[in-house]
Order: structure tokens, then sequence, then C-alpha cells
């Protein structure tokens, strides 16, 4: 008697469920949603838009496709920042070293040799070494054999990438050499699925010399940095470095050189020596993450570079190769003489606003008495211009030097959206209100720059005007 009295419960459960359901596929058939669900369009649809938007072949196109990416999402940002890091937009590469050539029509510019890795895979982000020359005349295959050979499995997993000629002169990079380093980083991150939180400048020697340059002028775009036998090369380093240093906030840096031979007269190794002890000293008294180790001459060497038997320069580069670059840091700041040098991560200048410093030396008199360190550093600071800024909360604060316009280039977690925004210029508050970020910024600075994972969502355009020719000291 009790089964039976199961057995008509249960066929009554199945014969109301099996009700329901049809009532469901009658109101969904109708158009009629129960509940509000936060689903805006197939997600496969608006990932296949989103891809189309990056393959358009004009401006024209790609505004169609923001049309229909904004309907997709139902007009949610956050919707398409989703999909955004989830489309797929690299090519299959046959050959594992290959060429990347730059668009002529930024100039006469040197190609780019790559070298995959064993493992790659175009769906998923690979962490990218730049690897430079270490003396005029060898290409890219040349300089990608010996870096190989130096780091050994260091670089397993890496892409490789060398430039075929050397891109500095003694006033650091000529015009052509900037065209192929903006040309280069927008056609390698088209064609290769790079990580843009690790990547890395490798050099020895002239290579060094070079990576050393890049990284006090483009600092945001790397994460760390190996070399050897290379110094950063400025007029008075003395004076100099301990604030240009403040330029390399953020990156993982290890260096190696060789101890002076006192008995030699062959000057840049008693410099690079000299130099390189120098800026470890300052960098751990400010907190920057440098390190680095002098070698025994004559020591265990491979390649060019160097490998001490008890592994602690092998333990120094592992380290810096596991660093990723914090694309929301809070604290920026760059000291430059070239108004290109004037990026620093969600900061740039969009206009100088004084005198470009383009001489090749400079000379200081120091009247008796003065402190010298002192009068040549404040001389250098006054030819050089200056950008930094801090976060804190939803208050910006900037200072600048010969800067004529800025952007501020906020990302999603950057600061909270939903409240106003602060933002004062050398002391002044310049801005106040609500920023609303929107699809159509997300998506033209994510085809600018090819960065899917942090993209910037809202911009600000402010123009210093007086507050650009304000004091400066080291610090955002």
């Amino acid at each position: 008697m009790i089964r039976r009295q199961h057995s008509a419960a249960l066929r009554h459960l199945i014969g109301a469920a099996g009700t329901v359901m049809r009532l469901l596929i009658v109101i969904c058939a109708s158009g009629v949603l129960l509940e509000p669900i936060a689903v805006a369009g197939p997600p496969g649809e608006l990932s296949s838009a989103i891809e189309a938007y990056f393959g358009a072949a004009d401006s024209e196109s790609r505004a169609r496709r923001l049309l229909e990416i904004t309907d997709l999402a139902g007009g949610e940002l956050d919707v398409v920042v989703a999909a955004l890091r989830e489309i797929h937009v690299w090519p299959e590469l046959g050959d594992a070293v290959g060429t990347i050539g730059i668009d002529p029509l930024r100039g006469s510019t040197p190609a780019w040799t790559y070298h995959l890795p064993d493992d790659y895979d175009c769906r998923l982000p690979h962490p990218l070494i730049v690897c430079l020359p270490s003396h005029d005349g060898i290409d890219g295959r040349l300089t990608i054999s010996m870096a190989l050979a130096d780091l050994d499995h260091l670089a397993d997993g890496f892409v490789l990438v060398a430039p075929h000629q050397a891109l500095t002169d003694r006033r650091g990079l000529s015009a052509s050499a900037e065209d192929s380093l903006h040309g280069f980083s927008s056609a390698v991150r088209r064609r290769i699925h790079i990580d843009s939180e690790r990547v890395f400048l490798y050099g020895i020697d002239r290579g060094a010399d070079e990576a050393w340059h890049l990284a006090l002028t483009h600092s945001s775009t790397f994460a760390g940095m190996i070399v050897h036998g290379g110094r950063p090369i400025v007029e008075y380093p003395r004076q100099v470095l301990p604030f240009l240093l403040e330029n390399l906030r953020g990156l993982s840096i290890f260096s190696t050189w060789a101890a002076a031979d006192p008995n030699s007269a062959e000057p840049r190794s008693r410099l690079t020596a000299a130099n390189n002890r120098a800026v470890i000293d300052w960098a751990r008294q400010v907190g920057l993450s440098i390190d680095g180790i002098e070698l025994r001459p004559g020591g265990n060497r491979r390649t060019g570079g160097a490998i001490d038997e008890d592994g602690a320069v092998a333990d120094g580069r592992r380290a810096v190769l596991a660093a990723r670059r914090d694309r929301l840091e809070s604290v920026v700041a760059r000291w430059f003489r070239r108004p290109h040098e004037g990026d620093v991560g969600w900061l740039r200048q969009l206009r100088f606003g004084g005198e470009v410093w383009d001489a090749d030396q400079t000379s200081i008199a120091v009247a008796p008495g003065a402190d010298r360190d002192t009068v040549i550093a404040d001389r250098v600071k006054e030819r050089m211009a200056y950008l930094g800024g801090r976060v804190e909360g939803n208050v910006i604060r900037i200072e600048t030097r010969k800067c004529g316009r800025i952007e501020i280039r906020l990302r999603v977690g950057i600061i909270d959206f939903s409240k106003p925004l602060e933002v004062y210029c050398n002391g002044r508050r310049r801005y106040r209100r609500i920023v609303v970020p929107s699809i159509a910024t997300l998506l033209e600075t994510a085809q600018e720059s090819w960065e899917f994972r942090h993209p910037v969502v809202a911009r600000l355009s402010i123009s210093i005007k007086s507050d650009a020719a304000g004091k400066v000291g080291s610090g955002g």
C-alpha cells in the first residue's frame, strides 16, 4: 500500500514537472523572462564581433563593428572587457624563426628577427626577451643565437626578438630607431601572442649599453632587464644617476660585469665596473630592484656572458625573468630629454612645453665654494623635462616640467568610476567630476596598443599652461 502511494506521488511529481517545463518553453518562446539575466547576446557572437573589429581594414568598418559590439553587449562595458580578454586574433606561425618587417611608411627602419619557443601556442600569451646586438655588424639571428647560448634553459618558453642593427647612437635613439621601436612593438604584438606584463631586455657589451638606455627612456614597456658588461651612459653620472634612476622604478634588473684589471689601460672596463657598483649602491638606498655581481677576471664565461660557479648569476637572472610589470602601478615617474620619451604607464605627454635639450655635451661651471654635486644635478634637471604621477584612491597628483599638455589613461581597476575623480597638477586642482568609461575608448586604445588584459577605458587630456615651469623633486 505504501509502495503504491509512493509510486502515485512520483508519477504526480513527474507530470507536474513536465507541465512546468512546457510552461517555461512557452514563456521563453514568447520573449518573456522570469528573472533579469545579465547575459547580453551569445558570447561567441560577441567575441567574433570584437575579433572582426580588430581585423577591420579602415575606421568606417571599425565604427560599424563598434555599434554591433555595443548592441551585443547590451551597452555593458564589463561584458566587453571580459570578452576582450578571451579573443583570439593571432595567426598560426609555421616557422620557429622568422623576420618581422616594419611598415615602410614609418621611415627607413631595420627589420627584426624572432625565435619562438618549442611550446609556442598562438592561443596563449608568452613572455618576450628583446635581445640587443653586442656590436655593430651582426644581424638578429646571430644576436638571438648568442642570447640562447648565454641564457641556456632560462630562456625556455620565451619568445626572443632582435633588431638587425643597433638602435642607439651616442645621443640615444635616432629618429629611424624610434620609429623601429614603435613599429616593432606594434608589429610583434599583432603577429605573436605576447604577455605584455613580461617583456624583458637583454644585452651584452654594446647591447647592454642600449638596454640601459631603453630602460631609462621607455621603462613602462618592460618588466626587467639582464645585462653584462654595460652601463647607463650619461654625462655627469655621479650627479645625474641618483635622480635619473627613479625612471627604473617597477623594473627588476640584474647586471654583471668583469672586475677591472688595474694594470689595463682600457678605460671601458674601469668605467663599467665603477658605474655598476655606484648604480647598485644608489638603487639600494632608494629601494629599487637593481642587483648585480662583479665577476672575477678569467672566471667561467660563455658567449660573452658570465655564469659563476655557485650559481649566483643564474639565480639573479632567474629572478628577473620571473618578474611581472604592474599595469595598475599607482606611482610613475620619468625624467626625459626628448618629447617621445614622455610616456610612462598611465601618464603621457601630448605636447612638449619647453625647449628640447638636444646638445651632445653639456659644460657646467661650478663656482668656488659651491657644492659641485648639487650644482650639476640642479643644472641638468633644469634642462630636462619631468612627468610624474601618483594615484591615491580617486585623487591623482601630477608633477611636471616642460610639459604643455598631458594625457591620463585610466585602466579598469585603477580608480572607482562610480565616484568623482580629482586631478591636481603641480599643486593646482585641474579636474573634479565623474569619469565615464566607454566601449569606444576601450576598443580604440586596444587597437592602438594591442593590449587586451588591462585595457584603457577612459582618457583625460589636461593643458598644463603656466604649471610647466614648476620646480620638481625626485618623486611622484
